[in-house]
């Protein structure tokens, strides 16, 4: 069992840890943008930055492709975020953030944060298509289940599913939603993923 979440203080502090969090998700990992954004906090300069990094990256094609193909490849890297919002379906209007990606960025940020503390996970999906666990992965003798939300809704069919298949003790959620213990499930809001290992 886990070291207890002081509910108060949570409470007191989700909404900063909420919004530090998507600050952290949209300046990203590259270090320029984030020594920018702790320089000045301005957001435009940090997306300049980002800008001029993947344009780089698009400069690089050459050195590695032939010249004939390149134009293909730069093509195909700028359809990847259009790729990746397909779980939207409509068009959404405005630049919030999580509001395009949001599904494809939060899994990325929930693996990054379970590969740096040494876990190395497995995707799944049931024989059909018709459901699938974000990451599951094995700690000790157990297999441990983890479904990934980019918000406060809190369906989780799949999970539930896997969980009853094959008699799974334990499974996990991580969200924007409270801390909070259901039967063999543990909801773990996502900024505090990186403090996994003490409830596994």
């Amino acid at each position: 069992m886990g070291p207890r979440l002081p509910e108060a203080v949570d409470g007191a502090l989700r909404p900063e840890l909420i919004d530090l969090l998507k600050k952290y998700m949209f300046v990203g990992g590259m270090p320029e943008a984030v020594a920018c954004y702790a320089q000045t906090k301005d957001y435009a300069a940090v997306r300049e930055i980002q800008g001029a990094i993947l344009a780089a990256y698009e400069n690089d094609f050459s050195k590695h492709a032939p010249y004939n193909i390149v134009p293909r490849i730069r093509l195909l890297r700028r359809s990847i975020p259009k790729q990746l919002a397909k779980e939207n379906r409509k068009f959404v209007y405005g630049d919030s953030l999580f509001s395009d990606c949001r599904g494809a960025v939060t899994e990325q940020f929930a693996l990054q944060e379970l590969v740096c503390q040494g876990i190395f996970p497995f995707y799944w999906s049931s024989e059909k298509s018709s459901g699938e666990v974000d990451f599951v992965f094995q700690s000790g003798p157990r297999v441990i289940p983890l479904e990934v939300k980019a918000s406060e809704n809190l369906q989780a069919k799949s999970l539930k599913f896997f969980t009853a298949k094959y008699e799974i003790e334990k499974s996990l959620r991580t969200s924007l939603s409270d801390f909070r213990r259901e039967s063999r499930l543990l909801n773990l809001p996502l900024y505090m993923l990186g403090q996994i290992g003490h409830w596994i």
